[in-house]
C-alpha cells in the first residue's frame, strides 16, 4: 500500500520512528557545543533555517519519480526527518536557555507561557 509521496506506510513509519534517535544523538554529540560556540540567539536563528531546509525534502520529492528512484526518495525523507529533529532540538534547547535569561517582567512571563504551551503540545501531540 503506497501513500503520499510514493512511500509505503511501513517506510514512513520507520522514518518517523527514527526522529527520537536523531534527536538524542544530536543532543548528546552536538547541541551543547554548538550553543557554546555560537550563543543561544544565533543558534536559535540557525535552527529556523534548518527547519526550513527540512521542508525541501518533500518539495523535491514531488518532482522525483519515486518508483524509478526509491532509494533517493527514502534518502530525501530520512534527511528531512533528521533535519526536523535537529531543528526541534536546537529550538527547544535555546528557547529554554533564553527563557531562563529573560527578565522577570512581562517578556519573561510571555516566554514562560510559550514554553509551557510548547511542552504541552509536544506531550499531547502524539496522543492526539
Amino acid at each position: 500500500y503506497v501513500v503520499g509521496l510514493g512511500l509505503s506506510m511501513s517506510t514512513i513509519s520507520k522514518i518517523e520512528a527514527s526522529l527520537p534517535v536523531w534527536s538524542i544523538l544530536f543532543t548528546v554529540l552536538f547541541t551543547p557545543r554548538l550553543i557554546r560556540a555560537l550563543g543561544p540567539v544565533s543558534t536559535f536563528a540557525i535552527s529556523h533555517f534548518i527547519n526550513g531546509a527540512a521542508a525541501l525534502g518533500p518539495a523535491v520529492l514531488i518532482h522525483v519519480n519515486v518508483f524509478q528512484h526509491p532509494k533517493l526518495s527514502v534518502s530525501l525523507m530520512c534527511i528531512s526527518s533528521a533535519l526536523v529533529a535537529v531543528a526541534r532540538n536546537l529550538q527547544f534547547a535555546t528557547a529554554m536557555i533564553l527563557s531562563k535569561e529573560a527578565a522577570a517582567g512581562v517578556p519573561g512571563v510571555a516566554i514562560g507561557i510559550t514554553q509551557s504551551m510548547l511542552s504541552l503540545g509536544n506531550a499531547l501531540g502524539p496522543i492526539i
